[in-house]
């Protein structure tokens, strides 16, 4: 991730809704290089559309199948925390101007845009 992170044009901030005293233990987690904010509320998720996902979408199957490989490669699962599990993620490349450049909204947990594409557009909104 950090290798990949120093290619990158632009910031990233990643918005999660743990409550500020467990951003570092996020961080630290998963080794995340970018800056992490709290949105503990989903203000911000709300401010963006990004929806709750009724039950049966947490139980997709890309969501069970990532699960499924995250065991089976030794990794351990993220311990369970107070945050809305329904309520979807997304991606999204803001451009200088605060204009939305590049918008993905999550369908189901595990519905997430190649990173090769979210490079893509931060280097497009970054310009020449």
């Amino acid at each position: 991730m950090r290798r990949a992170s120093r290619q990158l044009p632009s910031d990233v901030l990643v918005v999660t809704m743990l409550p500020r005293e467990e951003l570092a233990g996020f961080r630290q987690e998963l080794d995340l290089p970018f800056t992490c904010l709290s949105d503990p509320d989903a203000s911000v998720y709300a401010r963006y559309g990004l929806e709750r996902a009724e039950t049966r979408r947490l139980y997709h199957p890309a969501v069970v199948l990532a699960y499924v490989r995250l065991l089976i490669s030794g990794r351990r699962m993220l311990p369970p925390t107070e945050q809305d599990v329904q309520r979807l993620g997304g991606d999204f490349v803001i451009g200088p101007a605060g204009d939305i450049r590049f918008a993905h909204r999550s369908r189901h947990p595990a519905d997430r845009p190649p990173v090769e594409r979210l490079i893509r557009a931060l280097k497009r909104c970054a310009g020449p």
